[in-house]
């Protein structure tokens, strides 16, 4: 027999804030260079992204940094 779960359980509202960062120059003879800066999760907010209840609670990652460089050439 399969049993129905209660659906009483709520993920509580929350609200998430990212920055991108991206700054364009040239360097010597190549095209196109540029350096970028990425933060997820500014706020550092804890938050669920999924749940089943009494089985899986997945949380987002905390603050995250992310540099990259990028050349044309």
């Amino acid at each position: 027999r399969i049993e129905e779960i209660a659906d009483d359980y709520k993920m509580s509202a929350y609200a998430n804030l990212d920055l991108s960062v991206i700054y364009d120059f040239k360097w010597q003879k190549l095209k196109a260079t540029k350096v970028k800066l990425l933060i997820k999760n500014l706020t550092d907010t804890q938050y669920y992204t999924a749940t089943t209840p009494g089985v899986r609670e997945n949380f987002a990652e905390g603050r995250f940094f992310q540099l990259s460089f990028e050349v044309g050439i």
